[in-house]
């Protein structure tokens, strides 16, 4: 069953031949975070949010639905995340910048245009969704850190929000390739492990797979454009000391 998640790709692609790179044993102890799982060889010891906004009780890490973003309107907590992610990848690719005017949302599409207002002080700022989040249960929205300077939301951490959108991306869709290392019924297990590779890998996300009586929640690095770049990555997490497999993925691995 687990190989068959393992070689699963979106339905809008065609299954291509899944490239299996099993790391070869080391000559000496490879140091990696992870510690054996029922489900995966690799499962992260440390499973506590490195941002100083995300501290508090970490949420599931459950896929949401993209919404319409017509109409759509929002209010509750915002946070803030900056030093500890600045200049990693987003969930978009891009790199990111604590002095862009952007944000993560859990399921508004990548790069919609939101205006967020604090309800206290009626201070609003428009930003850009180009990542995934908050992953603190009670929260909407991760403001980067110039953003939430402008509202007031970066002195006391957390502040009341309206989110209303300005304006969303057309949709698209295009052939891409990942590196799947991981699959889990847990979302929890996911979420750890995403968080493990992030201190490795520039690109990770998780792609959820509904089958028979379960949902699986596949851990990928990427996505990549051309198949021989998965297959590089591939290699390098072999080296890592992870089971990989090359699947074919399309654009809407950035929703989640």
């Amino acid at each position: 069953m687990l190989m068959g998640v393992l070689t699963g790709c979106s339905p809008a692609t065609q299954p291509v031949q899944p490239v299996r790179f099993v790391p070869a044993a080391p000559v000496a102890p490879v140091i990696t975070p992870f510690q054996a799982a029922p489900e995966s060889p690799f499962a992260p010891k440390n499973t506590s949010a490195s941002s100083p906004s995300n501290q508090g009780a970490v949420a599931s890490f459950e896929p949401q639905p993209v919404v319409r973003p017509a109409r759509f309107a929002q209010t509750g907590l915002a946070s803030w995340y900056g030093p500890g992610f600045h200049g990693k990848r987003t969930a978009n690719g891009e790199t990111y910048n604590q002095y862009a005017l952007t944000a993560a949302h859990r399921s508004l599409p990548l790069g919609t245009r939101v205006k967020v207002t604090n309800r206290t002080s009626g201070q609003a700022v428009a930003v850009r969704i180009n990542d995934r989040g908050p992953f603190v249960d009670g929260r909407i929205i991760d403001l980067s850190f110039a953003a939430a300077k402008r509202i007031g939301v970066y002195g006391p951490g957390t502040a009341l929000v309206r989110i209303e959108v300005l304006s969303a991306p057309t949709p698209r869709l295009a052939v891409l390739y990942a590196v799947q290392v991981g699959s889990y019924t847990d979302a929890d297990k996911a979420s750890a492990l995403k968080q493990a590779l992030t201190q490795r890998f520039s690109s990770v996300y998780i792609s959820p797979l509904s089958g028979g009586r379960f949902r699986y929640y596949q851990v990928r690095l990427g996505p990549f454009a051309e198949r021989t770049q998965a297959e590089r990555q591939a290699r390098a997490a072999a080296r890592a000391g992870l089971q990989s497999v090359v699947v074919e993925e399309d654009d809407r691995w950035a929703e989640w």
